[in-house]
């Protein structure tokens, strides 16, 4: 089978769960025999390749914005234009050149079907609803969270200029799955639709082996992902404090970018030294502090579903994860890890002290974790799931276009 990807944020370049698991699949797809190409369209600051190959995996970046030499005189007129005429005009054209793209790619590499998000950062920076054209396969639709899907579940208001970007894409799709069954049931309340979202579960590599944790670190916890309210931070800091009140021995290592200005503001002065914010870093060191920390958590108000949980489960590391969105299909309470209310300081608190000042829990629920992740949530097992659900989307489409116009 020949698949292609849509993905504007595949690595090496910043990225988040998206590129992420885009990644992982293409690889694992690609060593299990089929022919894997992965197309997106990047700002020009996203750096990396224009055309790399990943492996077995083809993966082409094409640009949206300008990039005029700064000496050039049609730099600086560009300079000084209005910020949305700066933004909206090169991509526009960026973006129409991109689909003729697409249907050049489906033809020269005998693609088969198509697999896309439903975040598309170049049409939302756009702001205007640009179709995809018609293709002679099926376009799969992956639901890991729209503009709509995250304002619905932090109930901002739902702009109809985003819900009819992201309705036109779901219109657009030939078949349509989701990373978990709630966001499946969230999508098809939103769109007040009758067609069935299947679900195929976001997997991560199981690493083969894992060091026992050091004794020293056996206080340390672990958060990890962007610093904004949606993924519980605030929640977390204050929390922090209530923990380092009964455990001044604890620390708290934060993974991820974002201004931390507010969040120190929320730890009390005794406390601050006992928080450490590392910044952005590479999966590589993410996964060795999983494997080195007392517990990993991340106390969210939404998400799709989330990888971070999964990586640090992987590792053995005890996990605390949040009751909202997936929460319960990743994890299960007491067994597994911790479920808890983002907003729910006192409780936050709790867990966490329950797993720092206790070294047999850590292990127990560490080595339940990990075992569950490598039954359930497998890469490889996740791909042989998505080359099957591409076959019958497949399928599907060929018996409903007997004719191709």
């Amino acid at each position: 089978m020949n698949v292609l990807f849509i993905c504007d944020e595949y690595p090496p370049g910043l990225h988040g769960g998206i590129g992420s698991i885009t990644q992982s699949l293409a690889r694992a797809i690609a060593n299990q025999g089929h022919k894997v190409c992965v197309l997106g369209l990047y700002d020009n600051e996203y750096g990396a390749a224009d055309f790399e190959l990943d492996g077995k995996v083809k993966v082409w970046r094409l640009r949206y914005h300008m990039s005029w030499p700064h000496h050039e005189l049609s730099y600086k007129i560009q300079r000084n234009l209005p910020f949305i005429i700066q933004k909206t005009l090169p991509a526009y054209k960026a973006y129409l050149s991109y689909l003729a793209f697409v249907e050049e790619l489906v033809k020269k590499e005998n693609i088969d079907v198509i697999e896309m998000a439903d975040w598309n950062t170049c049409i939302y920076k756009i702001g205007i609803n640009l179709p995809f054209p018609k293709l002679p396969i099926p376009i799969v639709l992956k639901f890991n969270g729209s503009k709509t899907y995250f304002n619905q579940e932090l109930n901002r208001p739902l702009r109809k200029k985003w819900f009819d970007i992201d309705k036109a894409i779901f219109d657009r799709a030939d078949s349509l799955v989701a990373a978990s069954r709630y966001t499946a049931d969230v999508n098809t309340q939103l769109y007040r639709s009758e067609r069935p979202i299947d679900v195929l579960y976001n997997s991560i590599e199981i690493p083969a082996v894992i060091t026992a944790r050091p004794p020293e670190n056996t206080f340390t916890a672990v958060f990890a992902g962007t610093l904004i309210e949606k993924k519980g931070i605030f929640s977390l800091m204050k929390a922090w404090n209530l923990v380092y009140a009964k455990e001044p021995r604890a620390r708290l290592l934060i993974f991820g970018k974002g201004d931390t200005t507010a969040m120190k503001q929320l730890l009390q002065a005794n406390v601050l030294d006992s928080v450490h914010f590392k910044g952005h870093q590479s999966k590589s060191t993410l996964l060795e502090n999983f494997s080195k920390a007392a517990l990993a958590i991340f106390p969210s108000y939404t998400e799709a579903f989330s990888l971070a949980p999964l990586e640090s489960m992987s590792m053995a590391c005890p996990t605390i994860f949040t009751v909202k969105s997936s929460g319960k299909e990743i994890i299960q309470e007491g067994k597994t890890g911790f479920l808890i209310d983002p907003d729910n300081i006192e409780q936050i608190a709790q867990k966490i002290l329950m797993l720092i000042q206790d070294k047999d829990l850590q292990d127990q629920m560490g080595l339940a974790a990990r075992n569950e992740v490598a039954a359930k949530f497998n890469i490889e097992g996740s791909a042989q799931d998505h080359i099957r659900y591409y076959d019958t989307a497949i399928k599907v489409f060929k018996s409903s276009h007997t004719t191709y116009e």
